[in-house]
């Protein structure tokens, strides 16, 4: 991908992708955008969820009221994803449950998090994939590997990419430069001899022609799914079929959230419908440099250089503030200011601040 900052830390994937801009671009740090589950639907939940936080160097987790539930005492700690997240302490890794018990507790090399009921385990300079009791469920024989999507895992071979089961039958043969998880039944994926991006559905079947130059995953909007994909010089909207149902109009788009997508005109921001009507614009007295997807009903912009956070009417009901900011994942979100990191609530009070 050529740094797009629509795309996904679990977007497309290949020897030339540059999803790592997205951590720049967010100005989040690394241990909050490296794991999948962060967008799953667990991370939706609201206050069942636990949050990691650092105090004077060591991680431990609160909850959405910002109440500390797992006392700082690991060197790392991740997110959780499906009910589990990644720690280590004394130089060991392990994968904890939400009462700080040691699920797996000797990981047996470099992990991702869970997706699917599976992680990504490398074991020497070989990738497979463990199940939730540690064993090695699919044997580390990859090159590369990502995690599972609708069912199924890219992985990579050589210098090309195809896709696994989780039973780690190789399904859609190694035949690509660049993949995209599956959703919505298809992936996004570019042959090593093409600069351009078609999708091919489960059984690696070429589902929509290889005519676009970046293309995002699909995304549920009502009465069908819509992905966002550069062709010529702007960006517009297909459906499952390949045709466009939102025409390429826009400098920059970001995949539909919440029935709203991102779009940028010029130097204006939009938001807009899956039948491309602007449906909201964010309401600023300054430019609005960045917009962002909607999750539980808010959506971050930057302005000044800062992000805030604007409703579904365009209102900037939490000012541009923060000198980093995540989504919010049920009820709170992360945010920096300064050296210092935070977990605010949805009108933009802090719950939790990283001690001095």
């Amino acid at each position: 991908m050529r740094g797009n900052w629509f795309v996904p830390i679990s977007g497309v994937r290949g020897r030339t992708a540059r999803v790592v801009l997205c951590v720049a671009a967010l100005a989040l740090p690394v241990w909050l955008v490296l794991v999948r589950g962060m967008a799953s639907e667990e991370s939706k939940a609201g206050d069942s969820l636990l949050f990691p936080i650092q105090v004077r160097g060591r991680f431990g987790y609160i909850d959405a009221g910002g109440r500390t539930i797992i006392e700082p005492q690991f060197e790392f700690a991740a997110p959780f994803s499906e009910g589990l997240a990644e720690v280590s302490a004394g130089g060991r890794g392990a994968f904890i449950d939400t009462s700080g018990r040691r699920v797996i507790p000797d990981l047996p090399g470099q992990v991702r998090a869970f997706a699917g009921g599976l992680a990504q385990v490398r074991i020497g300079d070989k990738w497979g994939f463990l199940n939730r009791k540690g064993e090695v469920a699919i044997p580390a024989r990859f090159a590369s590997a990502e995690g599972f999507s609708e069912g199924l895992a890219a992985v990579r071979v050589g210098d090309e990419w195809g896709y696994v089961d989780s039973s780690g039958r190789m399904v859609v043969a190694p035949a690509y430069e660049n993949v995209g998880p599956f959703s919505q039944g298809l992936a996004a994926v570019r042959a090593p001899d093409s600069e351009e991006f078609g999708f091919i559905d489960r059984n690696g079947k070429p589902v929509v022609p290889a005519r676009f130059r970046e293309a995002s995953d699909f995304h549920s909007v009502p009465g069908g799914a819509l992905a966002a994909v550069w062709i010529g010089k702007k960006w517009g909207f297909i459906d499952r079929a390949g045709q466009f149902v939102i025409q390429s109009a826009f400098d920059e788009a970001g995949g539909f959230s919440e029935g709203l997508a991102a779009v940028r005109t010029g130097s204006r921001w939009d938001y807009v419908d899956p039948k491309g009507r602007v449906a909201v614009r964010p309401e600023s007295k300054r430019p609005v440099e960045k917009a962002l997807a909607f999750s539980s009903g808010l959506a971050r912009v930057v302005i000044g250089g800062k992000f805030g956070y604007i409703d579904r009417a365009g209102k900037l009901t939490i000012p541009a503030q923060f000198d980093g900011a995540s989504d919010f994942r049920g009820k709170i979100a992360w945010v920096r200011l300064g050296s210092k990191s935070g977990y605010i609530n949805m009108s933009g009070t802090l719950v939790w601040r990283e001690p001095n």
